[in-house]
């Protein structure tokens, strides 16, 4: 099962996190820099490709909870089905976590 799944061909919306301490399960309070890594599972594609990763949006949601907002685009997203490795880095001041995810990428099914 994975944590995450994209669809190929997806563009243009916002995908939320809610970074939770692994020990508690509380949300970890946000602050910082949140950047997404995205890796193939063979660790030699990385998107975007140029390897920086992208920044993240700290906000809170609909439902008043603070989450990670990535702006997903096609091209920082990989375009083949399969499952990648997805990595959530928080840096702030005195903290430095990271945090991963399985993304399975799927085709798209229309009629």
């Amino acid at each position: 099962m994975s944590d995450w799944t994209y669809v190929v061909g997806e563009t243009s919306y916002n995908q939320d996190f809610q970074i939770l301490n692994q020990e508690t399960n509380d949300p970890i309070p946000l602050s910082g820099t949140v950047t997404m890594f995205i890796t193939s599972s063979d660790f030699v594609t990385t998107f975007p490709s140029s390897g920086n990763g992208v920044t993240m949006t700290i906000t809170t949601n609909d439902d008043d909870i603070q989450v990670a907002r990535l702006g997903v685009i096609s091209t920082n997203m990989p375009q083949s089905t399969g499952i990648f490795l997805a990595q959530i880095k928080l840096e702030s001041t005195q903290t430095f976590k990271t945090f991963l995810l399985n993304l399975r990428v799927v085709r798209s099914i229309t009629n």
